[in-house]
């Protein structure tokens, strides 16, 4: 990326990236998804984004292609659904996830909420993106919640305590309900399916932030189109996505955004920022489809809202329409403001639970190994081989 340096009269390169960070095993899942659906020689949207994951499970990082994986425990055998220690051993490796994060204008944090790593590590990842980066660098969580089970609870309030510690680092915190993905598969429906739902899902939200940023079209937001609406968004904001084709193809899109599972039932009543992004072909571009859009949604939005749509050319899938909506500081029906830990306190009768050691002991943090005493596997060999050499 290039700015113009007013003072020299010279065009330098800034070295400021966004940076996609998956913590645990789900984030890991997500980002490593997420970079594999980009080909790096041909789309756009791809240039200039580092792509991260970071766990303490040295085989889950093995099998990602992402190039960046930072392995937080020294004996690489996962945190043992402890968030308690999952948060210790990122805090023991902070230099180097510091080094990872840093010179970063946007930054995403995606972990699964509710076991060890991903609930424990992904605040202090959030942290220490915030720390080492500049006080404008835009921070979003994107994060999803377990099963729900009324014979659980504390799994559930395992996943909260993790929400509440991440909402205090980042700008912006989409949560989805695995409950409202798991809506889409009838009962008795593929559980490996189900999984890679989630990961398609969380994957479709990122990536439609980046591609309203990254790609280029008629009309562009910027990245401070993004920052004026999420800097302040906390956990209201929600994000939809929907593809159609056909001539009817604005109204579908546009009713399977409002419906996506990443909304997890939500609407966008009374939204008080709305960013709305068209991705086609020039072609398959209509004007009175964007009308009918933007008339839809400024009507059940605020009527004082900042309202933004943009293009974003796409003509590797020529007669499909994919819109992306993002809105924040939405309220229901009821003029309430809504918020994800509100709704799972009163449907569960559950509160974010205090930090706690499933193992039933309290590990204190000088028996966790420090940052110079984890071994980075060579991801090279193959798992079996390093087993062996162990």
């Amino acid at each position: 990326m290039e700015w113009f340096d007013e003072e020299t009269g010279t065009v330098k390169e800034t070295t400021r990236r966004i940076k996609v960070i998956g913590v645990g095993g789900g984030g890991g899942n997500t980002v490593s998804s997420l970079f594999d659906s980009f080909n790096p020689y041909g789309d756009s949207i791809a240039k200039g984004i580092d792509f991260i994951i970071i766990n303490s499970d040295s085989q889950d990082l093995s099998k990602s292609n992402v190039p960046d994986r930072i392995q937080i425990a020294q004996d690489g055998q996962g945190a043992g659904s402890d968030p308690e220690l999952g948060r210790k051993f990122a805090e023991k490796c902070a230099i180097r996830i510091k080094d990872s994060v840093k010179n970063a204008y946007m930054v995403f944090v995606t972990a699964g909420m509710g076991g060890g790593t991903g609930t424990g590590a992904s605040p202090v990842v959030a942290r220490l993106a915030r720390e080492t980066n500049s006080p404008d660098t835009l921070i979003i969580g994107v994060v999803t919640t377990p099963f729900s089970s009324k014979k659980n609870k504390r799994q559930m309030a395992v996943a909260l305590r993790g929400i509440e510690e991440l909402q205090k680092h980042v700008n912006a915190l989409l949560v989805v309900e695995n409950d409202a993905i798991l809506k889409l598969f009838p009962s008795g429906g593929n559980y490996s399916k189900a999984m890679r739902a989630t990961d398609i899902v969380l994957m479709n939200a990122i990536r439609g932030i980046l591609g309203i940023i990254t790609n280029t079209g008629e009309q562009n937001a910027d990245f401070r189109d993004i920052l004026n609406i999420m800097k302040e968004a906390g956990r209201d904001v929600i994000i939809g996505v929907g593809s159609a084709t056909g001539k009817d193809r604005y109204r579908k899109a546009l009713e399977l955004a409002l419906n996506s599972p990443l909304l997890c039932g939500r609407t966008i009543n009374g939204a008080k920022g709305v960013i709305v992004n068209f991705r086609s072909s020039k072609e398959d571009s209509d004007l009175d489809g964007h009308r009918y859009v933007r008339e839809t949604l400024c009507e059940m939005a605020d009527p004082d809202a900042t309202y933004k749509d943009c293009t974003t050319e796409d003509n590797n899938h020529k007669g499909m329409l994919v819109i992306t909506v993002i809105a924040t500081d939405f309220v229901d029906e009821r003029g309430n403001l809504v918020t994800y830990m509100k709704r799972a306190v009163a449907a569960y009768g559950v509160k974010p639970a205090k930090r706690v050691s499933t193992s039933g002991t309290t590990q204190n943090d000088e028996n966790v190994p420090g940052e110079s005493s984890v071994i980075e596997p060579d991801f090279g060999i193959p798992t079996f081989i390093r087993k062996k050499q162990k």
